[in-house]
């Protein structure tokens, strides 16, 4: 009977591309590449949505929103709670969370009549959990407003090499803030 073991040499040979490998995979990382990839859906969903927000602005009658901006904090994700109200200066939470872009979404802007809008549907974080999520918030007396979303990549996120949360000109350096209110304030 002829048994056949491995050698030291096919071992260390063995041993090496299993290293190699293993190293390749810490080095590339792919929990932090889906990170990234999925902040730059966020960065690309709300720049996206701040262009269909300012074509609706341009449009509407008065250039105001025909919704509730007074208190409200529109989000892309149901029962926040209070993760809504550390976006925003006295805002409450909407519990709309919907993605129809007739007003009935979780953003209540009608979209319906926008051509040239790239989603059929409102787009919604692609976590969408209660610490990844959309936001909005307006102000019909500046006819101005908001939108947040919370990064998760050590990239993109606040003190990053790519830091979008601080560099954005909002008011609060852990979140991505695009709109029309200077400062981005609301």
């Amino acid at each position: 009977m002829n048994q056949r073991a491995f050698t030291l040499l096919e071992f260390l040979v063995i041993f090496g591309i299993l290293l190699f490998v293993g190293s390749i995979i810490y080095v590339i990382n792919p929990r932090e590449l889906l990170a990234e990839w999925r902040d730059s859906n966020r960065m690309a969903d709300l720049n996206k949505i701040e262009s269909a927000l300012s074509d609706y602005l341009a449009t509407a009658s008065g250039q105001r929103f025909d919704f509730d901006c007074s208190n409200k904090c529109y989000a892309s994700f149901n029962g926040i709670g209070e993760s809504c109200d550390s976006r925003y200066v006295r805002k409450t939470v909407s519990e709309q969370a919907g993605r129809g872009i007739d007003g009935s979404g979780w953003l209540p802007a009608d979209f319906t009549g926008d051509e040239e809008l790239r989603f059929a549907l409102l787009p919604v974080d692609p976590i969408n959990d209660g610490d990844h999520f959309y936001s909005f918030a307006c102000d019909n007396v500046t006819r101005t407003f908001e939108l947040n979303a919370k990064m998760e990549s050590s990239r993109y996120s606040q003190g990053g090499k790519d830091d979008v949360e601080s560099a954005d000109g909002g008011d609060n350096p852990g979140l991505y803030e695009v709109g029309t209110k200077p400062g981005l304030g609301l």
